[in-house]
């Protein structure tokens, strides 16, 4: 019985060492696990910082692409609206005297779509000279670009192709159907 109780002994001895064993594996797993989890969350934690900062760098990144094509088309109605002016005012080779001319000066097609209206009054005209005489009798032909009229200067006779301004008292001289012949008697 010795024997009996000596097996048992032993039996139960190896039962409570495995125990101990199982019990010290199981605590190495939780401990492993718990290092598992807790890795996890650091790394969780670090790829979270990590996109956020992705995230942030692209926020900046589109930030600075939106700034640069507000930038660029800024440039580009710049560009287009000096474009436009320079063809709205410089046409036909204009130059700065003919647009300052033009903005002072009555239109020569007004004076000569109603030469009642303007009969006897002072005018101002501008344009190029078209051509000239100057033989006892002086004059030159304007022409703004809208039509024709003759100006009996008070002084000397512009060159052609030369741009001028006119002011001095409206006259229709002669008028045979729908021919005219109207003159501007420069008064300065």
């Amino acid at each position: 019985m010795e024997q009996k109780n000596i097996r048992i002994f032993i039996k139960e001895e190896l039962a409570r060492i495995q125990l101990q064993k199982s019990k010290e594996l199981l605590d190495l797993a939780n401990q492993e696990y718990e290092k598992a989890q807790s890795f996890g969350k650091d790394e969780l934690n670090f790829r979270k910082n990590k996109f956020e900062e992705t995230i942030n760098n692209k926020k900046i990144t589109s930030n600075k692409k939106t700034l640069i094509m507000k930038k660029i088309i800024l440039l580009i109605l710049v560009f287009l609206i000096g474009y436009g002016a320079y063809h709205f005012f410089f046409k036909d080779n204009k130059t700065v005297k003919d647009i300052e001319y033009s903005l002072t000066t009555t239109p020569i097609s007004d004076i000569l779509d109603d030469p009642r209206g303007y009969q006897g009054k002072s005018v101002s005209v501008s344009g190029r000279v078209v051509s000239s005489f100057n033989l006892g009798i002086k004059y030159y032909l304007l022409n703004d670009g809208t039509g024709e009229i003759y100006v009996m200067p008070t002084g000397a006779v512009p060159k052609e192709n030369e741009t001028v301004k006119a002011t001095g008292i409206f006259k229709q001289k002669l008028k045979i159907g729908h021919r005219q012949i109207s003159v501007i008697e420069e008064t300065q």
